[in-house]
């Protein structure tokens, strides 16, 4: 799985899974969808969605066909102090699957037909986090005035000076 966030809390993910063929048997799926997370300090839950594909072995040795196949799911994963915070566990993953798949039409002996599967899929395991999701520093103003010290009825001016400011916007001071 791939995944690369817009911001914080929306991202998209591009998955893949392969299951070797044996005898009547095999299947991959290749998918695209949206993520949407919540993060905090230690926990952050998720839900994605995606729609692909599924290509599927048919009966009685078929050649494979492809098919329309959509996910749908969410989890929790905790971050752990190692690696400076790029090592977490995902805690549960569980997904429920849609696969769709024509072999042709059906003669009188047992090859065509059509495969509707539904499919449950719960995982758990480490995350490596790549990337980080630190805030940008705040913006910060500070003054100065001039002269030092003043007096009643003494001009004075004024000074000051936005740092951190974010570069995609412009400062109205």
């Amino acid at each position: 799985m791939s995944l690369n966030y817009f911001n914080r809390f929306v991202g998209g993910q591009v998955e893949y899974a392969n299951h070797p063929d044996g005898n009547n048997d095999g299947a991959s799926t290749g998918m695209l969808g949206m993520v949407f997370r919540y993060p905090t300090a230690e926990i952050t839950p998720f839900v994605h969605a995606g729609a692909g594909y599924v290509r599927l072995g048919g009966p009685v040795h078929e050649p494979y066909t492809f098919g329309p196949a959509l996910m749908v799911g969410g989890g929790l994963d905790y971050s752990l102090p190692f690696l400076g915070g790029h090592l977490g566990l995902r805690l549960f993953q569980a997904d429920y699957e849609y696969f769709h798949d024509n072999f042709g039409p059906q003669p009188p002996y047992p090859t065509g037909g059509r495969a509707n599967l539904k499919v449950a899929r719960l995982s758990t395991g480490l995350l490596y986090h790549m990337g980080s999701i630190v805030p940008p520093p705040p913006v910060t103003y500070t003054c100065t005035a001039s002269p030092s010290p003043a007096f009643p009825g003494d001009p004075i001016t004024v000074t000051g000076t936005a740092a951190n400011l974010n570069p995609k916007k412009t400062a109205n001071l």
